[in-house]
């Protein structure tokens, strides 16, 4: 299953950078009138599923009770959107992050790293491109989606997972180029790891 889970990323991973390449490769000066078919990023994500190596969950799994985490887990998210119209995408995004905990060993504790990859699509829906100063500066795009599909994890069986967000896209000096900052949260039910929590991503967007 694991096995078959890589290949599917690695593969989504690798149409969306192919996508990427090819949009930047074709990019020209447009004006904001122009109607952009299709987008690709990549990101960075700082994912927070619950410490669960804090009480009450350390308790009820029979963990280690440790500090709290300092730190989110960190992960990479590949995003591809399709418009349907000049405000309306059909997105798909595969992730993938590393979840650390604690785990009870044979008389011991051990560093279990939780593998989790996510498969999702959905829609999405953009404000027009709005301006701080005139049309003069570079100008940013309002969105909001929401988002469903598959979560396999390495610690707790495949199961639904749904995820609404809100962002931008500000526009960068290179045309065809923007910079994403993202807020979502993902929600899959189901024991013995409940895997929901916030996610916040950074990225770079290619359009064409």
């Amino acid at each position: 299953m694991r096995t078959h889970w890589y290949r599917v990323a690695i593969g989504a991973a690798s149409v969306l950078l192919g996508v990427a390449s090819r949009s930047l490769d074709a990019q020209v000066s447009r004006s904001d009138t122009t109607h952009t078919v299709i987008d690709a990023a990549l990101g960075l994500t700082f994912n927070g599923p619950a410490d669960v190596n804090q009480r009450p969950h350390c308790d009820e799994l029979d963990l280690p009770c440790n500090t709290p985490k300092t730190f989110p887990d960190f992960g990479v998210a590949l995003q591809l959107a399709l418009r349907a119209t000049a405000h309306i995408a059909i997105v798909a995004e595969v992730s993938d992050y590393a979840n650390m905990w604690d785990t009870v060993g044979v008389g011991r504790s051990a560093n279990r790293d939780n593998n989790t990859v996510g498969l999702l699509v959905g829609g999405r829906a953009m404000t027009p491109r709005l301006y701080f100063a005139g049309k003069d500066s570079l100008g940013f795009v309002l969105f909001a989606q929401l988002l469903g599909g598959s979560e396999s994890s390495t610690v707790v069986p495949t199961r639904f997972a749904v995820q609404p967000g809100i962002g931008f896209d500000a526009r960068l000096s290179h045309p065809g180029l923007s910079g994403r900052w993202s807020i979502d949260y993902r929600s899959s039910r189901g024991g013995p790891r409940n895997l929901s929590g916030p996610r916040a991503m950074l990225g770079l967007v290619l359009t064409r």
